[in-house]
C-alpha cells in the first residue's frame, strides 16, 4: 500500500461473470523516476492470472498523459511496463478537477443569461468545454467495458488518488456492461459501492461546509450528466427516468440525507450518521412509481447485454432539466416519457373499468340463465302463478331490467375530462410543478395534482375487485 498513492492499492470493483474478466480500481503508483515495488508486481501479476482467458491485462491512466508525467516528476506518476509483465498500457484524457470546475463555472454563466440569443448561448456552451468533457469520459468507461466485453480482458482502473475520475469511468464501464445497474435499485447499489464505499470527497467536492474552494468539483454530477447522455441514447435500457437523476443531485447539495455527508465511510461511522440522519434511498424508494421509465424492457433472465455510448458528437446534448430547470420563463414541450407514462395510467385504469364491467355482465347473464322457463300456455293458472313467483325471482335476483341496472349503475362516466399535462402549470396546493416535473392525473376526476396530493388509493367504478387507483382526495372522500 506504500507504494500506491494515500495507500489506496488495487481492489475489486467489477467481475464481469460471463467471461471473468474484472475491473480494479487504485490510486496511481509513487513511481517517480526508476522506482518500483515487487509487492505491486507480484499483485498486479496475481490480478492478471485471475482470468484465465487472456495473457494479458489493461491498466487505464483515466489522465492525460502530460499530467501523468507531470506527476511522475514529482515522485508519482505511472506503471513502468519493464516491470510489469503482461500488461498494456493505456492513457486516456480527462482533465482533472480544477478544469472540470471552471468548466461548470462557465455552464452555469451560460445558463444563467436567459436574455441571451441563441448563437451567444451555443458559443458559450461550446467554450465552456461542457460536451467534451461528458464526451471524454464516457468514451474512456467505452474502452474499459470494451476490453472486459469485446476482449475478455481484465482491467486496471486510475486516476491521480482513485476517487474522481476512476470512480466516474468504473461506474459507467459498469452501467454499460450489466443490465443491474441499469434498474432502479442497481443505481443505488452502484453509488453506495463506487462512490460511497471507495471514499469519493463529497464533502470537499461539493463545497458543503466552508473550505479551501480548490477542492470543488462536479465530479458527482458529471456522472449522472453521462448517465442521463446514455439514457437519452438508449431509453428502452433504464428503469429510470430523468426526474430520479435529478432528484438524486439535488439531495447531493441538500443535506438532508446522511449518505453524502462527510469524505468516507469512516467519517460518516465516527459522526454516527447512520443513525442521526435518513437515508436517501429510502425517501427515493416510497416515491418509485414517479420515478419509473414507461419504456423500459426488462432484459430476459440472466441475458447480459451491453450498450454503448454514440461516438457521434452531434449526439450528446445539453441537459435543461439539471442545469436549468430554475427557468420558469423555459417550459419545454413533455417528453416522450411522460406522455407515454400518462397515457398507460389512463388506459390501465380503462382496461380495468372494462374487465370490471365483462365480468358484471357475465355475471347477469349467468342469473338470466337459472331462471326457470315460462310453464306451458295450457294452464293459464299455472301460468299466472308461476309467472308470478318468476317474475318476483327474476328482479330478486337482478335479472329484470330494473335488477340489471342496479347491477351496472356504477359503470364509469367515458366522458371523464382528462386535464392536459403540459397546461398545468400549479396543483391546487398551489405547488409549482416543475417543466420536467411528472404530472400526476387523478384516475377519477382527470385533474392534475403534485405527487403530495395525489396519495389516496381507492377501488374506481367497475374495477376489477382487489385493484386500488391513485385518486385525489376529494374523489377518494366521494368513493369511500
Amino acid at each position: 500500500a506504500k507504494f500506491r498513492s494515500k495507500g489506496r492499492l488495487p481492489a475489486l470493483s467489477y467481475y464481469y461473470a460471463p467471461n471473468q474478466a474484472a475491473i480494479c480500481r487504485c490510486s496511481q503508483p509513487l513511481a517517480g523516476v526508476g522506482r518500483r515495488s515487487e509487492e505491486d508486481e507480484v499483485m498486479l501479476g496475481a490480478f492478471l492470472r485471475a482470468n484465465p482467458n487472456r495473457p494479458y491485462m489493461y491498466v487505464v491512466d483515466t489522465r492525460p498523459k502530460i499530467n501523468a508525467m507531470a506527476n511522475r516528476a514529482a515522485g508519482k506518476g505511472y506503471e513502468n511496463v519493464d516491470f510489469y509483465q503482461g500488461v498494456v498500457f493505456q492513457f486516456l484524457g480527462i482533465q482533472n478537477i480544477h478544469v472540470m470546475r471552471e468548466s461548470q463555472q462557465k455552464l452555469i454563466e451560460a445558463c444563467s443569461d436567459s436574455a441571451a440569443s441563441i448563437s451567444a448561448f451555443q458559443s458559450a456552451l461550446e467554450s465552456s468545454g461542457h460536451l467534451k468533457h461528458i464526451k471524454s469520459i464516457l468514451d474512456t468507461s467505452l474502452f474499459i467495458a470494451k476490453a472486459v466485453y469485446d476482449e475478455k480482458a481484465s482491467v486496471l482502473v486510475h486516476c491521480s488518488d482513485g476517487w474522481d475520475r476512476t470512480a466516474q469511468t468504473c461506474s459507467l464501464a459498469g452501467i454499460m456492461l450489466d443490465p443491474f445497474y441499469r434498474t432502479f435499485r442497481g443505481l443505488q447499489v452502484l453509488v453506495e459501492k463506487e462512490w460511497l464505499g471507495f471514499g469519493h470527497k463529497f464533502l470537499d467536492r461539493c463545497g458543503l461546509v466552508k473550505g479551501d474552494s480548490h477542492e470543488t468539483s462536479p465530479v458527482f454530477a458529471q456522472f449522472l450528466d453521462s448517465v442521463w447522455q446514455l439514457m437519452q441514447q438508449h431509453p428502452v435500457d433504464f428503469e429510470y427516468n430523468e426526474q430520479y437523476l435529478v432528484h438524486i443531485h439535488d439531495h447531493l447539495y441538500s443535506s438532508q440525507f446522511g449518505n453524502f455527508l462527510g469524505n468516507n465511510c469512516k467519517s460518516r461511522e465516527e459522526q454516527k450518521l447512520s443513525s442521526r440522519t435518513y437515508s436517501i434511498w429510502g425517501y427515493l424508494n416510497r416515491r418509485k412509481e414517479e420515478y419509473l421509465n414507461p419504456l423500459y424492457v426488462a432484459p430476459a433472465s440472466g441475458k447480459w447485454s451491453m450498450i454503448e455510448p454514440s461516438g457521434v458528437v452531434q449526439d450528446y446534448r445539453w441537459w435543461h432539466g439539471l442545469y436549468s430547470f430554475h427557468d420558469r420563463s423555459l417550459h419545454p414541450r413533455e417528453s416522450m416519457q411522460q406522455q407515454l407514462a400518462q397515457m398507460k395510467d389512463i388506459a390501465q385504469v380503462l382496461e380495468e373499468q372494462a374487465t370490471g364491467i365483462d365480468l358484471q355482465i357475465a355475471a347477469v347473464r349467468e342469473k338470466l340463465a337459472s331462471v326457470p322457463a315460462k310453464p306451458s300456455s295450457e294452464d293459464p293458472l299455472g301460468a299466472t302463478e308461476v309467472g308470478s313467483e318468476t317474475s318476483s325471482e327474476v328482479e330478486t335476483s337482478g335479472s329484470s331490467p330494473l335488477g340489471m341496472n342496479n347491477q351496472l349503475k356504477m359503470v364509469p362516466d367515458p366522458n371523464t375530462d382528462w386535464t392536459e399535462p403540459r397546461q398545468a402549470k400549479q396543483c391546487s396546493c398551489a405547488t409549482h410543478l416543475d417543466p420536467i416535473a411528472y404530472r400526476y392525473h387523478c384516475l377519477h376526476c382527470g385533474v392534475v395534482f403534485c405527487a403530495r396530493c395525489l396519495d389516496r388509493r381507492a377501488k374506481l367504478p367497475c374495477q376489477v375487485p382487489g385493484l386500488l387507483a391513485r385518486v385525489c382526495r376529494q374523489c377518494a372522500k366521494e368513493l369511500r
